[in-house]
């Protein structure tokens, strides 16, 4: 079954999923060719298949088209306008996310003449700060570029591999990094940085390593040596 967001349920004219990696993305889904960078595309009457071949990592769009994004870990995030004017899917992995896609979303939102704060947007399931091992160095980049949004003593990783809370299997092994950083926290940071009030934000979903739901985890699948597959997530007005 997909995961919904409570928030985007209530914006009338416009549809979403998150789905799991056995689901297939619509017939009608606008996508493009994720690159893991910051480069958005805004869709309005383009043939699908000539934007599937253009590398961004999201879509904006004030059209009746429904746009989406493949993940498998990193962080799809889902926005509308909240009367349903315009939605976007964006990719958002962690070097998305260091070098401020979120933030560019949100912008070319107020292009569009839509500001910060008539925006909702839907996080859905990516690896969880419970499996998310990083470097140093990776650590050391979010601190020198976001360390502003954080408030002292309450930044987002840990010394040590938090304790997994809704596992339906074990967190990811730990190696000698032994820094566990939490994506989601960064993302509805970012967002609520860019005047996204927090009641506008929400979290869908479990970690895609060691949740439930059998979702598709790039780095479970390095570690177990599987293909890992992936999800789509994908949102669309209707009306």
């Amino acid at each position: 079954m997909p995961l919904l967001s409570k928030l985007l349920l209530k914006i009338a004219g416009i549809q979403h999923e998150f789905d799991g990696p056995t689901t297939p993305f619509p017939e009608a889904l606008v996508r493009c060719q994720q690159v893991h960078g910051t480069h958005l595309i805004q869709v309005a009457g383009e043939k699908a298949d000539e934007l599937a071949a253009l590398k961004a990592d999201g879509l904006v769009s004030a059209a009746k088209r429904l746009v989406g994004v493949q993940t498998a870990d990193c962080l799809p995030v889902l926005f509308a306008e909240r009367s349903g004017k315009a939605v976007a899917a964006v990719h958002a992995g962690w070097r998305g996310l260091h070098k401020g896609i979120l933030t560019r979303a949100v912008a070319l939102f107020s292009t569009l003449g839509i500001e910060p704060d008539q925006l909702v947007a839907a996080i859905g399931p990516a690896i969880g700060p419970c499996c998310f091992e990083v470097s140093q160095d990776i650590v050391d980049s979010f601190e020198k570029d976001w360390g502003q949004l954080w408030k002292p003593g309450n930044r987002p990783w840990q010394k040590s591999q938090p304790p997994g809370t809704i596992a339906a299997r074990s967190p990811a092994p730990a190696s000698a990094n032994d820094l566990w950083l939490d994506l989601e926290t960064i993302a509805r940071l970012q967002l609520a940085s860019m005047g996204i009030p927090d009641k506008q934000i929400e979290d869908v979903g479990a970690c895609t390593y060691c949740g439930p739901g059998g979702l598709a985890s790039y780095r479970r699948g390095t570690h177990e040596k599987t293909s890992a597959g992936r999800q789509w997530s994908w949102i669309g007005k209707t009306s």
